[in-house]
């Protein structure tokens, strides 16, 4: 741009400037007709020098109240220990065991001297009171007293190999009563051993005694009777020499049973069969079903199929 041409332009900018601003007084005029603004302005400017500045406290403000700590999700850091023996023992892990160590020793040895200690004094006691001596704690007394009691008869159960195989016999038996002494050991009034002796029958006892026979095993012997059912029995027979499942030769008193409700080695005795021990088993014997072994396969035909009332015994 030349030097004509910008004054040119400077002098149309002051022409639009002077036309806007005559128009600007106009129109203040006509808002507020009169009013001078700047006497105005000085009147502001000497009010804002007239107010007081605003004083400064040097008081101390308020203290906050305390912050409220909310539990933190994240775990503890683990102690880390310096020494060997806060390693060894002081760990989470090996604390909890120490721990446990201490209440299981602690435990032992209260019950050794609630249990062993008492023990092992009245045994000593016993030895003394047999020898008729004294112990360290002071002399032995004894308090001797008699009563009369009801005795109950037992009930056994006896194989006899004299009674027919698979027959059973019952003799029946009563209670008795009898007279017992006891004699109660003490030392220095602690009651430490009583004794109970019989001093004769009024009535004895007469035990009842179930008789099963076992003619063709030849077993004998007292038995308990640990349970009772009847029991669905076939027979069956697979020629001479045959072993069972166990690895026992199959003879006659060889049962074969379920294996998983009887153990090998089972003691049976049937009704109308005798005794039987398992030491066999097959696919087709479930629960409570029994296959006895007989001697030939016309004497398994012969038997075929019965429900038979079964014992399972056990030695006394």
């Amino acid at each position: 741009m030349s030097k004509k041409d910008r004054e040119e332009t400077k002098k149309k900018i002051e022409k639009v400037m002077k036309a806007k601003g005559e128009e600007l007084e106009k129109a203040a005029d006509e808002i507020a007709p009169g009013f001078d603004y700047e006497t105005a302005a000085e009147e502001i400017e000497a009010e804002e020098a007239a107010e007081p500045a605003e004083e400064s406290s040097d008081a101390e403000p308020a203290p906050l109240p305390p912050a409220e700590v909310s539990k933190s999700k994240y775990p503890k850091p683990r102690k880390e220990y310096k020494t060997a023996i806060g390693r060894a023992f002081l760990s989470d892990n090996n604390g909890r065991v120490l721990g446990a160590t201490i209440v299981l020793l602690v435990f032992v040895l209260i019950w050794s001297a609630v249990y062993w200690m008492p023990l092992a004094e009245k045994e000593a006691a016993e030895e003394l009171i047999s020898l008729g001596q004294h112990t360290q704690m002071g002399a032995i007394t004894v308090k001797t007293e008699t009563k009369e009691e009801m005795v109950k008869a037992e009930s056994l159960v006896i194989l006899d190999p004299k009674l027919d195989s698979g027959v059973q016999e019952k003799t029946e038996g009563h209670d008795g009563k009898g007279v017992f002494a006891y004699s109660t050991y003490c030392v220095s009034g602690k009651e430490l051993l009583t004794n109970r002796d019989l001093q004769e029958w009024i009535d004895e006892p007469v035990d009842h005694v179930l008789h099963l026979g076992t003619s063709r095993t030849g077993h004998e012997g007292t038995y308990v009777i640990k349970g009772t059912f009847t029991a669905n029995c076939s027979a069956y027979w697979m020629g001479n020499n045959c072993r069972g499942a166990s690895g026992g030769r199959c003879v006659y008193g060889t049962v074969a049973v379920d294996r998983f409700k009887y153990s090998y080695g089972t003691l049976f005795w049937i009704e109308g069969y005798g005794d039987a021990v398992a030491n066999d088993c097959g696919t087709s014997i479930k629960g409570d079903k029994l296959d006895l072994w007989m001697d030939s396969y016309a004497e398994s035909c012969r038997w075929g199929r019965r429900h038979m009332t079964t014992y399972i015994l056990e030695k006394r």
